[in-house]
């Protein structure tokens, strides 16, 4: 090895390390023109593309360092990463495995490999997104990073469920959209729902006397099932999007006996205790299993195939329920659905998946209020419970109330109780836990969600929500988090952390000192 190659090679790995790139490769390009031969130059420069995200370059020189030397791991290795680069997963696949064959339990080609086969599941979803999905280590194992820079309040993307549906338990006092959980409650109908009959009665007496047109009601559309009196849609797409894709398989027709296997499923869940919302993911899973039927009859056949859609979704690996009460809740789904072949080891990975993934929604349509107007007597009257929905009475003045000898209160009715929303997302499952999140999840008026920064963002950075209120104390937190298995160790947890260590450690050598 010549002086000049060696130190060519020395000043290129040096300004790797300083992160100088441009000069690393002039300095390994320099060095490739005195020794040509050399297969680890071409590795050392491939890193430095790769650095650049300049793919086809990388690809180059790893094939020039293969054909040099085509048992050198590490040439097959960076070859494979930047075949991912390109988005090439198929050949990036056959470089990872190729390092594997020479140098088995290879650690860095073994996770490269995993990182890919995630970047490939999630590829088609992130194609013309801002964000990818990468392998993160065995204890994460995935999470979601920005791929191009995002400013803070952007919309990094939006996105429907594979499945969303609304609690039986909320929907005799939410009128709901059965498909997209669009509100379809009035406002008539909300205040009617949450105040007692005689001061709703107090309200309209009041409001013709006043001549005040309460409620503002707008024209809601409200398209019914054909079939049965269960379901409401806003729309008939809703209405005939959902009959395709799982109401058939759920509808119990007008007049439906009281042994049909729906409602007795229906029926044995909702006596069960409702310890961690466990009546929810049954409920969840009812409606999974509908989707897989009708999407099997549909294709004629293809079961394994229909069940894809759940594939990407991690879940727990402790049980919900007890094993006897698991295989009930097997037995009543497979009279539901007899051709699905449904094990009681598939239901119980079905209901890890929604444990660990599910969100709770709510639409802000149904987060509204209503303005009434109350003569002051009967404001007091009904004091404790107009409080209970009020948001800050205040008065209003006589103008243009005609023939009023009492004054008038109008209250802000804000119904605080929520109908019990949830809905699957396959992207927003693969979002990580932080308690001083980079980003945060809104819905508006249908199931689909928005996740937008809350802060700006470079290529690289993980994108992170809270899956708890941020609100919390350090010791409220870590409880809650331990619904899904971790232990949080973020920054905010680690300060908050030392800072409490410290204040302890204070006030022992406080107590010390005054002895």
């Amino acid at each position: 090895m010549s002086n000049e190659f060696k130190m060519l090679v020395d000043d290129g790995n040096t300004a790797f390390s300083d992160g100088d790139f441009n000069t690393a490769i002039q300095c390994y390009t320099r060095a490739a023109a005195v020794n040509p031969k050399d297969a680890a130059l071409f590795v050392n420069r491939c890193n430095v593309y790769l650095h650049l995200h300049k793919w086809d370059k990388a690809v180059e020189d790893a094939g020039s360092a293969i054909a040099l030397d085509q048992t050198y791991t590490k040439a097959w290795f960076r070859l494979g990463c930047a075949l991912v680069g390109q988005e090439n997963f198929q050949y990036a696949a056959v470089a990872f495995n190729k390092a594997l064959t020479i140098e088995p339990g290879n650690k860095e080609a073994y996770e490269a490999l995993q990182k890919m086969r995630i970047a490939q599941l999630f590829f088609p979803m992130c194609q013309n997104l801002k964000v990818t999905i990468m392998y993160i280590n065995p204890d994460k194992r995935r999470g979601v990073f920005v791929k191009k820079n995002v400013l803070k309040n952007e919309t990094m993307w939006k996105e429907s469920p594979v499945v969303s549906l609304q609690s039986i338990r909320t929907k005799s006092k939410f009128v709901m959209c059965g498909y997209c959980l669009r509100s379809l409650i009035t406002d008539d109908e909300l205040v009617a729902n949450f105040l007692h009959k005689d001061l709703v009665d107090t309200v309209h007496k009041f409001s013709n006397h006043i001549a005040y047109e309460w409620p503002q009601n707008k024209p809601v559309e409200r398209v019914g099932c054909s079939s049965c009196s269960e379901e409401v849609y806003c729309s008939e797409e809703c209405r005939s999007n959902a009959w395709k894709e799982y109401h058939s398989g759920l509808c119990v027709g007008r007049d439906p006996k009281h042994d049909h296997p729906v409602l007795k499923y229906r029926d044995y869940i909702t006596k069960l205790p409702d310890v961690n919302m466990l009546s929810v993911y049954l409920e969840v899973v009812l409606k999974i299993c509908a989707m897989i039927d009708c999407e099997i009859k549909d294709k004629k056949g293809f079961k394994a195939a229909a069940w894809d859609r759940f594939s990407y979704f991690q879940d727990r690996r402790d049980p919900l329920l007890p094993t006897q009460q698991l295989n009930e809740i097997t037995e009543l789904l497979k009279a539901c659905f007899p051709d699905l072949e449904l094990t009681s080891g598939l239901i119980w990975s079905k209901i890890g998946q929604l444990a660990l993934n599910m969100q709770f929604i709510e639409p802000t349509a149904v987060n509204r209020t209503v303005n009434v107007p109350l003569p002051a007597g009967a404001f007091n009257d009904y004091k404790e419970q107009v409080d209970k929905f009020a948001q800050v009475p205040y008065k209003a003045n006589k103008a243009g109330v005609a023939d009023m000898d009492q004054g008038v209160i109008m209250t802000a009715l804000a119904v605080t109780e929520k109908p019990v929303c949830v809905a699957l997302y396959k992207l927003q499952s693969c979002v990580n836990h932080e308690c001083a999140p980079s980003a945060v999840l809104e819905n508006y008026e249908t199931n689909e969600i928005s996740v937008i920064a809350t802060c700006d963002m470079e290529l690289g950075a993980e994108i992170c929500t809270s899956y708890i209120p941020m609100d919390l104390s350090l010791e409220e937190r870590q409880d809650k988090l331990e619904w899904y298995g971790f232990k949080c160790a973020c920054k905010r947890c680690s300060d908050e952390l030392e800072e409490k260590e410290w204040q302890e450690k204070m006030a022992r050598e406080s107590k010390l000192n005054k002895q």
